[in-house]
């Protein structure tokens, strides 16, 4: 099957082994450090992936690989790190369940993402499957670590892992986002990723765990 590739096939598949590694590792570790060095080499990879799928054609994906590298590679990282140092955050997140399960759980997430993808297998082209097999697997990824994690940083992780599957199913299906709709995305999410370590650190004041269980207790 790789021989039918061209090269610029052949490099934007290993682009998306890598970004799908990369998620994968990150879902199942427990240090903050650890899931914001993997999500900044999974933003990476989508970079590349895009200027990748810049170079069949699309030039406008350039900015959005740009704005990928500086969004979510560089700023997100940053802010989340430098909230938790704020926040004194303990070493080890919290869960629901073990490493070794959340790992089995990713693996069932990447396989219900190729059983999703080979039911619209016959409408698609080869690399437009294996872009979209990806974009489920990291929407399923970034789904259940957000209903595993117990902790704020991971959950938001999980989130940004999300909408990372929905940046490259929207490359692959529409081929192209406005720019100024990518502009509006990218502060989005900043803004997004600055509101809940805040939240967090709030929630370190004030029950001294990092336990989003805690949030229970917030009502009227």
């Amino acid at each position: 099957m790789i021989s039918s590739f061209t090269s610029v096939e052949v490099s934007t598949v290993a682009l998306l082994v890598s970004f799908l590694l990369c998620a994968f590792l990150g879902s199942g570790k427990f240090r903050l450090g650890q899931i914001v060095r993997y999500y900044s080499l999974q933003s990476l990879c989508l970079a590349g992936l895009l200027v990748s799928m810049a170079l069949h054609g699309d030039e406008h994906l350039f900015l959005s690989a740009g704005g990928v590298v500086l969004f979510k590679a560089i700023l997100i990282p940053v802010i989340l790190t430098m909230s938790a140092r704020r926040s004194g955050l303990s070493g080890r997140l919290t869960s629901m369940i073990r490493p070794a399960p959340t790992y089995f759980l990713s693996g069932v997430t990447l396989l219900l993402a190729v059983m999703a993808g080979m039911s619209i297998s016959s409408s698609l082209q080869q690399t437009d499957l294996i872009l979209t097999v990806t974009a489920f697997a990291a929407m399923f990824m970034g789904g259940a670590m957000m209903a595993v994690r117990r902790d704020l940083y991971s959950q938001i992780i999980g989130f940004f892992t999300l909408e990372n599957g929905i940046t490259i199913l929207a490359a692959a299906t529409l081929g192209a986002i406005p720019f100024l709709t990518e502009i509006g995305i990218f502060f989005t999410i900043v803004i997004g990723a600055f509101l809940m370590s805040l939240l967090s650190r709030r929630l370190k004041e004030l029950y001294a765990v990092e336990d989003t269980a805690e949030l229970r207790e917030l009502v009227d």
